[in-house]
């Protein structure tokens, strides 16, 4: 089925691998020169084929592994000098066969299996496609072993950040009679100057309990209102005299008077 993104499978594998690498997504698409505007439905696309793939027949999916493999490689640290002499390779490689201990051995030189099948794949493939260096490598392997040689290893540079563009050295164009504000325009607010407040401004004040005046059967004496501006306290108004109890009325002679109370 063709991809009507025009994402092709290896393209998306390159997205892929620089997004496991650690890449943001925008460094991922510009290294495997895919449009940002192809991705969301590309990705979408190739991952409806891979869930499709897996299954029935497993074809897109080998061959988006083998594709994710080989751009992985793009992003790993080129260790050196047994990516590019083949001699140096000729000895480690007969090291490492020869070790006791194979997984201590890499251990040691902090190198994975992983790394380790990578580079032995990689210079069978060259040297399936080139006889002068197959040919190299087969007196390398005859010669007397030597010292294991040192590893050195450097990031892949595709790590590294994109440069940032050039600053602009374009002045900004003026604002002239803007209706709305804008850079070109600045509002100071007046300072706001301190004082008190006005006597009328609304104080509150919460009644405090007293036992020196009497206001029925509960005792209450309203407090202090200061105003808010720090201004002179006001003595409380005086309260209103309690209202005179009126005498009971003495019963009659002879009689029983009722009472209602």
């Amino acid at each position: 089925m063709s991809n009507p993104e025009e994402l092709s499978l290896t393209s998306y594998a390159a997205v892929m691998a620089g997004l496991g690498a650690g890449l943001p997504l925008r460094r991922a698409l510009e290294l495997a020169d895919v449009p940002e505007t192809a991705w969301e439905p590309g990705a979408e696309h190739w991952q409806r084929e891979l869930d499709e793939s897996a299954a029935t027949d497993l074809s897109e999916v080998v061959a988006f592994d083998a594709a994710l493999v080989q751009q992985q490689r793009r992003f790993e640290p080129v260790t050196e000098p047994i990516t590019s002499d083949v001699a140096a390779w000729a000895c480690f490689r007969r090291h490492f066969v020869t070790a006791t201990d194979a997984a201590a051995f890499l251990a040691e030189r902090e190198l994975s299996f992983g790394a380790y099948a990578r580079l032995e794949a990689d210079w069978l493939h060259r040297t399936a496609a080139d006889e002068a260096l197959a040919t190299a490598l087969r007196e390398a392997m005859s010669e007397p072993l030597g010292p294991c040689p040192a590893l050195t290893r450097t990031p892949s540079p595709l790590l590294a950040e994109s440069p940032l563009p050039a600053p602009s050295t374009e002045p900004l164009p003026a604002v002239v009679d803007s209706p709305s504000p804008s850079l070109a325009t600045v509002v100071v607010a007046p300072p706001v100057a301190a004082g008190p407040l006005p006597l009328g401004a609304p104080v509150f004040a919460s009644p405090v309990a007293s036992t020196n005046e009497t206001l029925g059967p509960w005792s209450v004496k309203p407090s202090v209102a200061v105003p808010f501006g720090g201004g002179v306290a006001h003595p409380p108004a005086p309260s209103p005299p309690a209202a005179a109890v009126a005498a009971r009325p003495a019963a009659p002679a002879g009689g029983t008077m009722l009472s209602l109370a």
